[in-house]
């Protein structure tokens, strides 16, 4: 009987800490998730999608497709 009720106040002991211990990790991993990773997103993506590959889309490739394009105009024109 003192075995069972020993067990008991053990396993209510271990339950009390994994709860606090879930509670604990439950305020940090939101804390690490919307403070962290927005960060993360909202400031080092943007700024690498709004400015590396809008001027690589903006001055590479329109310079690369332009004048191919106007290579293709010319044949036509002289065609006619």
């Amino acid at each position: 009987m003192m075995l069972i009720k020993f067990s008991h106040s053990s396993l209510l002991k271990y339950h009390n800490i994994n709860l606090s211990l879930n509670h604990h990790l439950s305020s940090i991993i939101p804390l690490f998730h919307y403070s962290i990773i927005p960060l993360f997103h909202h400031s080092i993506i943007p700024s690498f999608h709004y400015s590396i590959i809008p001027s690589f889309h903006h001055s590479i490739i329109p310079s690369f497709i332009l004048p191919h394009s106007s290579f293709l105009i010319h044949p036509s024109s002289f065609i006619l």
